[in-house]
């Protein structure tokens, strides 16, 4: 393959920008954005969780937000719509990472910083403290989740399966038997208790 075989003979549009990546977009854009990702089946740019969030714990208007795993920036946009001072997005894939620089120039996302790479390393490495850490299906790349975001956040919202302390303990298919497992908002205060 040749470079000259990546050049666009389309017009510029957010549509060309968009089918970059045709096929492979896990998201739903909203509707009427000017354009439409594909397959694009999960609702991440109006997540009902991030909205819960949003509602019921202090919301995220004017505060500091780590966000760790973007995926394709859709919970970067709403949290841009619910007011975020400023959004730090950490992400290791790198078309995803893409993906996210794409979303970032259609909607207009000002007060995101993506970056590319570990975000465990990340986290090992700042000082910086946030007001949230938001966290979408990243949790089971670390060890110990809460030892490393706690002293990071005064709010941590977490939208994972993640069982209490000591439930299930030995069980083999969590998922089936526990009903924690299956709860998509768990928010701890700074000891990790719910």
């Amino acid at each position: 393959m040749s470079i000259l075989d990546e050049y666009v003979n389309a017009a510029p549009s957010r549509q060309t920008a968009v089918d970059m990546f045709a096929g492979e977009w896990s998201s739903k854009f909203p509707e009427g954005c000017g354009a439409v990702a594909t397959p694009g089946l999960a609702p991440l740019f109006d997540d009902p969780r991030l909205e819960m969030g949003n509602r019921m714990y202090g919301g995220f208007n004017n505060r500091s937000i780590l966000e760790l795993g973007p995926l394709e920036g859709g919970h970067t946009y709403m949290l841009q719509q619910f007011g975020a001072k400023e959004i730090d997005s950490v992400e290791a894939n790198s078309r995803a990472f893409m993906k996210c620089l794409i979303t970032k120039e259609i909607f207009d996302l000002n007060r995101a910083n993506f970056m590319l790479g570990n975000f465990m390393q990340y986290l090992s490495t700042s000082q910086k403290e946030y007001d949230w850490v938001v966290a979408s299906g990243v949790l089971y790349h670390m060890r110990e989740p809460l030892k490393l975001l706690l002293p990071m956040t005064r709010t941590l919202l977490l939208m994972a399966p993640v069982p209490p302390r000591g439930c299930c303990a030995g069980c083999r298919r969590k998922s089936v038997c526990c009903p924690w497992f299956r709860r998509p908002v768990l928010p701890c205060n700074r000891q990790g208790q719910p």
